[in-house]
């Protein structure tokens, strides 16, 4: 087994540490999750629903360089992964064009305002935890 150094894992908690916001979790209106080649993202973000913690879930994403060999795009993917999971599909919006973290909050703001009947006023951010703050960080400048 591969020893890790001590000082090279505490930098690398202090890197993960950092990227960690640790906000807590409530309810909101809508769950927004960012595609990525890991669908334990949507895992989570259908468990999110399931619990109650908002009424829709908005998947984002198109093929990125890791997911250029997927059937779908990575917010269908996800979509499929929520729906297998117990996630209705009437309470699912899918923006499957973008293909950055900019474009995810673009092109899905664009979907929500054509979208009858929801009015967002609070989101739930998913993403890989390692993303959380490059996604809060891109949420608050757009």
């Amino acid at each position: 087994m591969p020893f890790i150094e001590e000082e090279l894992l505490k930098d690398a908690d202090l890197l993960w540490s950092y990227h960690r916001m640790n906000h807590q979790l409530k309810k909101a209106d809508c769950i927004f999750v960012l595609g990525s080649n890991d669908t334990r993202v949507a895992i989570h973000a259908a468990e999110l629903y399931n619990k109650g913690y908002a009424p829709l879930l908005l998947f984002s994403g198109a093929r990125g360089v890791l997911t250029k060999e997927w059937p779908k795009t990575e917010a269908e993917t996800f979509a499929q992964i929520a729906i297998d999971r117990g996630v209705p599909s009437e309470n699912i919006l899918v923006e499957p064009l973008s293909t950055n973290t900019g474009e995810n909050i673009r092109f899905s703001h664009d979907l929500l305002c054509k979208s009858k009947g929801f009015e967002i006023k609070s989101m739930i951010l998913v993403q890989k935890p390692y993303m959380e703050r490059r996604t809060f960080a891109t949420f608050k400048k757009q």
